[in-house]
């Protein structure tokens, strides 16, 4: 009798164990996703000011969940993104790099990969001490009194970089008066005419050249003689001063200083970007150049 009595007994707080953890597990599975949901509105209806995104399914709220937790603000460096969200006083670093987030998530991005990305440009980038480069004399444009200089180091001859020059190109049009850019030579060592066009682009003798140059470079499908030659004709240079220069000392100086430079900073490809002497790490498209953009206006 006793012994049946203990096995009752036994059975009871077995049925009430197991019933008390699925009431507190659904209990606590509806507050996370209550608390999801709750993070998730406050960053949409500040990422829609920037893009226009549509609501996400339950996957990507928790990518996006688990990267605002788990990754801190720049501007303040004791409390992470998420937190910065729901202050009531508005932090526009983390309203920046949300919509970022966002835009990446809706996209496929893997959440890993998002948060390799944004761990470098937080703590490699927007936290870093800004380098101190060296920039008089080198190729610019845009603003005389600029409030961001966003510095390149490029190759001529790489696609990505053609590629990110024009982009750059659509932010100068579009923040004529906030941004100057400058142009510092990185030719790599497998593009074999990546630092013959370094040379002809110097020896072109002004800022203005060297731009028409670059931007040239974009549409030529090879860089042989015909193709430099149109180019020549084309912006009705002086052939016999252009070949005087590209044997001047200081254009390999410059450009071997510059190359120099790179290889310091332990920069490993190009195109590589610094927004005020501060790396750029996130992706190389409008969107995301802009948001940093943005970042360095309140940081």
């Amino acid at each position: 009798m006793r012994t049946l009595f203990r096995l009752y007994s036994i059975i009871i707080i077995i049925i009430f164990y197991f019933s008390y953890q699925h009431i507190y597990g659904i209990i606590i599975k509806r507050d996370k996703y209550q608390y999801i949901e709750h993070h998730f509105t406050l960053s949409h209806n500040l990422a829609q000011k920037i893009d226009n995104i549509t609501n996400m399914n339950e996957a990507q709220r928790k990518d996006l969940f688990y990267l605002l937790n788990n990754e801190v603000c720049p501007k303040h460096v004791n409390s992470n993104l998420s937190y910065c969200l729901q202050k009531k006083e508005k932090c526009d670093v983390s309203f920046y790099l949300a919509s970022w987030l966002y835009n990446k998530i809706k996209k496929k991005y893997h959440r890993d990969t998002l948060h390799d990305i944004l761990s470098k440009e937080i703590h490699n980038g927007l936290e870093e001490t800004p380098y101190d480069t060296f920039k008089k004399g080198y190729n610019h444009k845009g603003s005389d009194s600029p409030k961001i200089t966003i510095l390149e180091y490029g190759d001529l001859e790489c696609l990505h970089c053609q590629k990110t020059s024009i982009l750059l190109d659509i932010m100068l049009k579009k923040y004529p008066n906030e941004i100057k850019i400058i142009f510092k030579h990185f030719p790599i060592s497998f593009h074999k005419n990546a630092k013959v066009l370094a040379m002809i682009s110097e020896a072109l003798g002004s800022n203005k050249r060297f731009w028409q140059f670059q931007s040239a470079t974009t549409s030529m499908n090879n860089y042989d003689i015909e193709s430099m030659s149109n180019f020549i004709n084309k912006n009705n240079i002086d052939i016999k001063k252009w070949r005087l220069r590209s044997f001047d000392k200081r254009i390999y100086c410059k450009i071997t200083n510059s190359a120099n430079e790179a290889r310091m900073l332990m920069l490993s490809g190009v195109p590589t970007l610094f927004f005020n002497n501060k790396k750029y790490n996130l992706t190389q498209d409008l969107f995301s150049l802009e948001i940093r953009l943005h970042i360095e206006k309140v940081i």
